[in-house]
């Protein structure tokens, strides 16, 4: 009787109420009309029991509901497939990802997907298969996930409780991770990190592959998280909703600042350009005249090697008197006198086919932003400062709000 009574009472712990209500969100960006939500029901060692339900997203929110669904165990798997907004391009996927979610269900379910429970899904499998406690496995699991992207909170929610369109500082390290995740990456290149990242960290919680690592820090080096919270913003104004988008600079920065991850895509300046000496190049500090019987009006480069997408800019500032507005000058090489002294005082920028562009920002002092346009992997722009003292250059790399380098350069 004593066994009887044991047996019974296992039973009654572990199964689920009859029927139960399962909502929520699929979330990347959120997930778009018609995407297809599946509910397997699970087996307390997270196999299947071959019951399913499935449910379509009913609008561009990426909300589902499953009513009234009949269950006999705790737990569930939720797999959405479907296209998505993308937050980093501001733009719907060209195709379709697929994410998942193991969760533990009570009487009603408010049950979101995204890609931390994507992630965290098979770590969770491999510690339940442990040994590990349901609970246990997904708290392990989750901080095992948030360790890769340098973040520690013990206090943090639930992964399918979180929410990119709420405010809060949770909803924010989803909404970082699943940008820095994004980058520029196709749907197709997206799914294998995802893949290599799930498979990678399963055995033992860490990611081991050096490679995936760089991958995420390149990309979190060229991430603008101001403009992934406007795209999100933006997307769910057009919606009807005034969501509270979260900031996420403040966790890309913490992953940037405290990775061990390897950073590959460095911005590199040659000592010579095209037409002459770079004044980017480390040590320069002189630029050269040019001759008055020479035919090259441009004895001087800006040069720049950005691999992949790494983004710089420059703004050249002339730090002598010739301070006053320049008269119209040509649109394709820009040859102007400044200064009003004759011949021998003027500027020269040819940006054609460099790589560059050019703006003029200011007049006192006389001060260009010269940045990159990604129309070249190679940045070389012909520049002559010939009848000038001198310019103070500040250069920016990866939309650093702060010069990277400065260096003034003299006759």
């Amino acid at each position: 009787m004593a066994c009887l009574l044991q047996s019974c009472e296992k039973n009654e712990k572990n199964e689920a109420p009859a029927k139960v209500v399962i909502s929520g969100f699929v979330q990347k960006g959120p997930f778009l009309n018609g995407t297809t939500v599946i509910v397997a029901e699970l087996n307390d060692d997270l196999s299947q029991t071959g019951k399913t339900f499935s449910a379509e997203i009913l609008d561009n929110r990426g909300t589902f509901n499953l009513s009234g669904i009949e269950l006999k165990t705790r737990f569930v798997e939720l797999r959405a497939n479907g296209y998505y907004f993308n937050e980093v391009s501001g733009q719907n996927s060209n195709a379709q990802i697929t994410l998942g979610a193991l969760a533990e269900i009570t009487d009603t379910n408010s049950l979101n997907v995204n890609v931390l429970t994507h992630l965290e899904k098979g770590r969770i499998q491999f510690l339940v298969a442990a040994g590990l406690s349901f609970p246990d496995a997904k708290a392990q699991a989750q901080q095992e996930v948030l360790d890769i992207f340098e973040i520690v909170k013990p206090d943090m929610k639930a992964s399918e409780l979180l929410d990119v369109s709420k405010d809060g500082e949770d909803n924010a390290i989803l909404l970082a991770i699943s940008a820095l995740l994004q980058g520029t990456r196709t749907e197709a290149t997206l799914s294998e990190l995802l893949a290599n990242i799930s498979t990678d960290i399963g055995p033992d919680g860490q990611l081991n592959n050096p490679s995936v690592g760089t991958d995420l820090i390149n990309s979190a080096m060229f991430l603008d998280p101001e403009t992934v919270r406007e795209n999100l913003k933006e997307k769910y104004t057009s919606l009807g909703e005034d969501a509270g988008v979260p900031a996420i600079a403040g966790s890309i920065q913490q992953f940037i600042q405290n990775t061990d991850f390897e950073f590959t895509n460095f911005i590199t300046y040659p000592d010579t350009g095209y037409t002459g000496p770079n004044l980017l190049a480390p040590g320069r500090t002189e630029y050269v005249p040019y001759p008055e019987n020479s035919g090259n009006k441009y004895f001087n480069s800006i040069t720049a090697i950005t691999p992949g997408l790494s983004d710089i800019s420059v703004k050249i500032a002339f730090t002598d008197t010739c301070d006053q507005a320049p008269p119209p000058c040509d649109s394709c090489i820009s040859e102007c006198l400044p200064c009003g002294q004759g011949g021998n005082c003027g500027w020269g920028i040819d940006a054609i086919n460099s790589g560059w562009a050019v703006d003029l920002v200011a007049h006192d002092p006389m001060t260009f932003l010269i940045y990159k346009d990604f129309s070249r992997e190679k940045l070389d722009l012909k520049i002559n400062l010939t009848g000038h003292g001198k310019a103070y250059l500040e250069i920016f790399e990866n939309k650093s709000t702060v010069p990277t380098h400065t260096k003034t350069i003299t006759r």
